[in-house]
């Protein structure tokens, strides 16, 4: 009988280190679904960023052209190149921003599945609990 309640409890016992264990790792997934939410908000005020001093920087570069009496071709092809180089580095910025809610939506799924198994973990101790104390779990 003593042999079988030692093995009990340490059945218990190491369900219990499985639950604190799914717990910890519970925790892992939900501080890395905080990361990548940040991410997604750090990329977009950069998207903002972007487009704004893109903006500024068209508009200076316009201004200096219409301001000339004559407008040089290698200065057009500047200002085209700029407006080129802009919608590029935008795109850019807006793959980025994709790649981030991809992971987000991964981080958010890993930290529902560590949730269900952390649970079922849970449950299964507080049932090994309940057989050998004799009480329900409350």
């Amino acid at each position: 009988m003593k042999k079988h309640n030692r093995e009990m409890t340490t059945i218990l016992k190491v369900r219990e280190l499985r639950v604190d264990s799914l717990r910890r790792m519970q925790l892992i997934k939900a501080r890395e679904m905080q990361e990548a939410s940040d991410q997604i908000s750090s990329n977009l005020s950069e998207l903002q960023d972007l487009k704004h001093n893109m903006i500024e920087a068209e508009q200076k570069t316009l201004a200096s052209l219409t301001g000339q009496g004559f407008v040089k071709v290698d200065a057009l092809v500047g200002f085209t190149k700029l407006q080129q180089d802009g919608v590029r580095r935008v795109n850019n910025q807006k793959l980025t921003i994709e790649e981030s809610r991809l992971k987000y939506q991964q981080k958010v799924e890993e930290h529902q599945e560590t949730m269900a198994k952390a649970l079922h973990a849970e449950k299964r101790w507080m049932g090994l609990q309940e057989i050998l104390k004799g009480e329900p779990w409350n």
